[in-house]
């Protein structure tokens, strides 16, 4: 059993670390709205999406690892989670096992609340940009290049019969 809990610990401290890039990266393109390029903000969002993966399949190997330990603890697969584990390990691994649950939990819920901030901020910079090429357009006398939803359109004007 001691193996199982080292290897859940040293899931848990990756986990913890990569939750901590991810923020990072969140971070970074809530200060590099307006400021990076195009290509780097999507650089960002290549990055943020790398990390995502690899969080995904640490879940993954943590959540296999815990069914893997159904024989050692007195609960069902079905029933045992990572709390129940703590709850009923000595404190030599409870200790360091509740502290990592709990970093990761808060860095779950800064990565919710920067990701919301990122997203409407995103989407508050898209209508502006929306705006501007609306009104681009209406100064030139050209129809607008894109409809309501985003979808391209011809720049040709269409002139029915009835009206000539």
């Amino acid at each position: 059993m001691n193996a199982r809990l080292e290897e859940l610990l040293a899931l848990l401290r990756q986990e913890t670390e990569f939750h901590e890039r991810l923020l990072d990266l969140l971070q970074e393109e809530a200060e590099g709205f307006g400021k990076l390029s195009g290509s780097k903000m999507l650089k960002l969002q290549t990055q943020k999406l790398q990390q995502t993966r690899l969080i995904a399949k640490l879940e993954n190997r943590r959540i296999l690892l815990i069914e893997e330990m159904e024989g050692d603890f007195d609960e069902d697969a079905a029933n045992l989670t990572l709390r129940s584990i703590i709850r009923q390990v000595p404190v030599e691994w409870s200790t360091p096992l509740q502290a990592c649950f709990d970093r990761l939990k808060e860095l779950i819920n800064e990565i919710r609340i920067a990701a919301e901030t990122n997203g409407e901020q995103s989407e508050s910079r898209l209508k502006s940009v929306e705006s501007s090429l609306q009104f681009i357009s209406q100064m030139q006398g050209a129809q607008q290049l894109y409809s309501e939803s985003g979808q391209l359109q011809t720049s040709a004007s269409k002139i029915s019969r009835a009206s000539i």
